[in-house]
């Protein structure tokens, strides 16, 4: 099966790693589901791969890692490529 509900991943995560059980409260936990999970909560092999990808390497380390950049200034998660020109124009202006 090439998709698991988040809650599952959660329960893979910590036995893998020999961690307890993360609270889904965790802001790492909660970034790590705005990558992962589409809008049911459900993942596929293809998110989980990008956030490896994007955050290596995967583990509790990179839960840290998701925290720290969803929670910076200047990131603005997804953007189509007129979104970040048109910021990048107002940036430039703005000096």
């Amino acid at each position: 099966n090439d998709v698991v509900p988040f809650a599952e991943l959660l329960q893979a995560f910590a036995a893998y790693f020999k961690q307890p059980p993360l609270p889904p409260d965790d802001l790492g936990v909660l970034c790590l589901r705005a990558l992962v999970a589409d809008e049911h909560g459900d993942v596929t092999i293809e998110a989980f791969g990008r956030s490896t990808r994007y955050f290596p390497p995967f583990g509790p380390p990179a839960l840290a890692k998701m925290r720290d950049t969803l929670s910076a200034g200047w990131f603005h998660g997804p953007v189509s490529k007129n979104e970040a020109e048109a910021a990048l124009t107002r940036a430039r202006k703005n000096g």
